[in-house]
């Protein structure tokens, strides 16, 4: 699989709602109820369709977040990533990540091995880098 990373870094590839990860309705089903568990974040499996935000809007899935704030901000600045920003990661970006992981601080223990990629470190790893 291509390792797709959108425009903030969040690494798609390994994301639990990316679409090339999702081969059955069930699995559709349980995305949904996890994100609703870990991030009560309700959607239903009709909007559970993510093809990436570095995909282009053209396409017919292009990503859960169509109105991402981070998407636009680069785009307005006329870069293909939040990285190539002299500002990253900005605040409202460092709230995001910080969110995901301040969940998977307070669920760790809670969280079955398999789920810690495909819904929590998919979306702390580059900024954790910038960290450094």
């Amino acid at each position: 699989m291509k390792q797709l990373v959108g425009c903030c870094g969040f690494k798609c590839y390994s994301c639990a709602a990316y679409e090339g990860n999702i081969h059955s309705e069930e699995e559709r089903n349980t995305v949904c109820g996890k994100w609703n568990t870990y991030f009560q974040y309700p959607i239903t499996p009709e909007q559970m369709h993510c093809d990436g935000c570095a995909c282009g809007a053209d396409r017919e899935n292009p990503m859960i977040h169509s109105e991402c704030e981070f998407l636009r901000c680069a785009r307005e600045k006329n870069l293909s990533r939040c990285q190539e920003c002299g500002d990253y990661p900005c605040g409202p970006l460092r709230e995001y990540f910080d969110a995901y992981r301040e969940a998977y601080l307070e669920l760790k223990d809670e969280i079955p091995q398999g789920d810690e990629e495909g819904y929590f470190l998919t979306y702390m790893v580059e900024y954790e880098q910038a960290q450094e």
